[in-house]
């Protein structure tokens, strides 16, 4: 009789653990392939980041500091993926042709955003073709001749085809002038702008 009332806890006493850690096992499972599944979809988009076409668009200080076009833009393709057939508009603000020599005399110029209608482009602007790192150089001086352009409101909208897409993609990259206290011009890019369409 006493060697059966000690056999039976210890055959319990198995089964009291399974029944504890068999669900624990689960729900440890469970937690592993959610992180798992909330990992692979992290690196998928990372992956995807990286391969998303970027163009970088970054202004040089005037030639002329009183002369707001005779700056030149560098616009260099930053990511991986090669851009094919592209093209630099130049979206007009406001632009004025009274050139400011006393800081004094300077104003707080419109940011309002350029009208992609009025956009001009010149002949060696078009149809470029830009593999990773790759860049060129455009100046509005190409467009607006001339020495007596002060501050200016103005936009770059540039079309390219991405290698792996049949149609054509926008960027739109908004720059005013901000005239220093020494009365030099500067360009100031203005960002989280929309990007117009065509229409």
């Amino acid at each position: 009789m006493s060697n059966n009332a000690l056999k039976q806890p210890k055959g319990r006493k198995p089964q009291t653990l399974r029944r504890e850690t068999k669900p624990r096992k689960l729900r440890l499972k469970s937690v592993f392939t959610r992180v798992w599944g909330a990992f692979l979809v992290f690196c998928a988009a990372l992956a995807l980041l990286s391969v998303l076409p970027r163009i970088s668009v970054l202004p040089s200080d005037p030639v002329d500091p009183n002369n707001s076009m005779s700056s030149s833009f560098l616009i260099t393709n930053t990511g991986f993926i090669p851009l094919r057939h592209l093209t630099v508009a130049l979206a007009l603000g406001e632009v004025t042709s009274a050139v400011q020599t006393n800081p004094k005399d300077a104003h707080v110029y419109s940011t309002s955003q350029p009208s992609i209608k009025s956009a001009l482009v010149y002949p060696d602007w078009i149809d470029h073709r830009l593999d990773m790192d790759e860049s060129f150089t455009v100046s509005p001086s190409q467009v607006f001749q001339g020495t007596g352009w002060g501050e200016a409101n103005i936009a770059f909208v540039i079309s390219y085809h991405p290698w792996f897409l049949p149609w054509v993609r926008q960027k739109y990259v908004h720059f005013h002038t901000e005239r220093q206290t020494n009365g030099n011009l500067t360009w100031y890019i203005l960002p989280n702008d929309p990007q117009p369409t065509s229409n």
